[in-house]
């Protein structure tokens, strides 16, 4: 990229705002400190279900609410992040000069295939470095309908993304130093979801990679994972746990058709 300022847009996702650009442009060249400006966005498990507003706001002027945040206090919340993502990356515009410096800083962060996601990184760097805006404008589509890396029913294609991304997790909390309460929570919680994965999956592999996810983030022993852990135990436990599994969620779908 050659310019000023970088804007992402994923392949399955599409802006639904014609002033998108203009909105963030105006804000950075309207304050140095910010080196982000992302906005709201709203979801869809179809491509085109959509339309595309016309770039203004209910009121009529060019946008609405613009909130600025120091980006240092965002950093633990982009780390432990499991909902909706603090910063979309996908709505984002932001400083080129900005990104290139924490890139040559640390080129490992960002060209690490095993971290498995680009965009973590990207958000980080550009909070750590100063001040993040959000415009309360919904400007992009979330496609959610198709299978992809961060959204699949294939609890192995599951497993990867959620190692590998909490492998980054581990990676930038390690390295600024960012350990609470939340964090713990945030790690004991994925490597649950990892052996859940394994666990669905009837994978010995799987099962054998979260007890290392454990050994390597540091995790304690908690109810749930010593759970997991007993169920898939032995391949007799493990058939048995599953049986069991499918009835009870055979039980919950009766109950919800007749609620």
């Amino acid at each position: 990229c050659r310019g000023e300022y970088i804007a992402d847009c994923a392949g399955d996702d599409y802006w639904i705002d014609d002033l998108k650009l203009q909105k963030e442009w105006k804000i950075l060249e309207g304050d140095r400190s910010v080196t982000v400006v992302h906005t709201d966005y709203t979801t869809s498990a179809a491509r085109n279900s959509h339309d595309k507003s016309d770039g203004q706001s209910p009121t009529g002027g060019l946008c609405r609410d613009v909130t600025v945040t120091a980006g240092s206090g965002l950093l633990e919340a982009i780390i432990t992040q499991t909902g909706r993502p603090v910063i979309h990356l996908c709505t984002a515009l932001y400083r080129k000069d900005v990104i290139m410096k924490a890139y040559e800083a640390d080129t490992y962060l960002f060209r690490n295939k095993e971290f498995g996601c680009e965009d973590l990184q990207v958000c980080f760097a550009l909070a750590a470095a100063g001040n993040v805006a959000f415009l309360s404008d919904r400007t992009l589509c979330y496609n959610l309908g198709e299978d992809t890396i961060s959204y699949s029913p294939d609890d192995r294609k599951q497993f990867l993304f959620k190692r590998r991304t909490g492998d980054l997790s581990f990676y930038l909390s390690e390295k600024y130093g960012i350990k609470s309460g939340n964090t713990t929570a945030f790690f004991a919680d994925r490597v649950f979801a990892l052996f859940m994965h394994a666990f669905r999956a009837r994978d010995k592999a799987l099962r054998s990679e979260a007890i290392e996810c454990r050994r390597r983030w540091d995790v304690r022993m908690t109810w749930r994972i010593a759970a997991v852990l007993v169920a898939t135990g032995n391949a007799a436990f493990w058939s048995a746990a599953l049986c069991l599994r499918k009835y009870l969620l055979k039980l919950k779908s009766h109950g919800t058709r007749r609620a």
